[in-house]
């Protein structure tokens, strides 16, 4: 019986139309050529904050495909927008990306959020991210996605699961927008 010797094996990233590169465990003899060198570029110029939300993305889309109900899109949908606005609070604070996820990482602050849409130039306005992050508890019909969120989760509230019902295309689709403008921010070549 002859001995083989094993492949050497190096995680690659990959690249999908429309969605942000992500981590992989396939070898890359296995790629199309022509994206071989493409990912490996990629690999080497993502930051580690890049690479992390480009692993929430892909959770992300993994998960959306299966989520049909529209109270729970909504928290799919809000629950990616806070985990990929921690992180862009974490890179502007030089906080790693391990450390933002704990229970000591940063809050979600909508003037750190701002801040960070000014400084990577992310395409969302300012009236996106307040819908999504405002923390101040509006009248019935014009609550941000915090704060409904927050009252069905920690309250049980049936009039902010009404209200998500009722307001649910506009919610998810300005939360859709941040979502797309943090993946192509991802996608690009230098660091967060």
């Amino acid at each position: 019986m002859q001995a083989t010797t094993p492949v050497p094996f190096t995680p690659t990233v990959l690249s999908q139309p429309l969605h942000a590169a992500y981590v992989t465990t396939q070898h890359p003899a296995y790629l199309p050529v022509q994206n071989r060198n493409v990912t490996l570029h990629l690999a080497s110029t993502q930051s580690l904050h890049q690479k992390r939300a480009s692993d929430v993305l892909t959770e992300f889309d993994a998960l959306r495909a299966s989520c049909t109900e529209p109270v729970w899109l909504f928290i799919l949908h809000y629950a990616c927008c806070d985990a990929l606005a921690r992180l862009l609070i974490g890179s502007r604070e030089a906080i790693p990306p391990h450390k933002v996820f704990s229970g000591k990482g940063p809050k979600v602050d909508l003037r750190k959020v701002k801040s960070a849409q000014r400084r990577l130039r992310l395409r969302v306005s300012h009236r996106t991210l307040n819908l999504i992050f405002q923390t101040a508890d509006r009248s019935r019909g014009h609550r941000s996605c915090r704060v409904l969120r927050n009252g069905l989760l920690h309250g049980l509230h049936a009039a902010d699961r009404v209200e998500i019902v009722r307001r649910r295309k506009r919610l998810v689709t300005e939360m859709a927008r941040f979502i797309e403008a943090v993946r192509f921010v991802a996608q690009r070549g230098h660091n967060f």
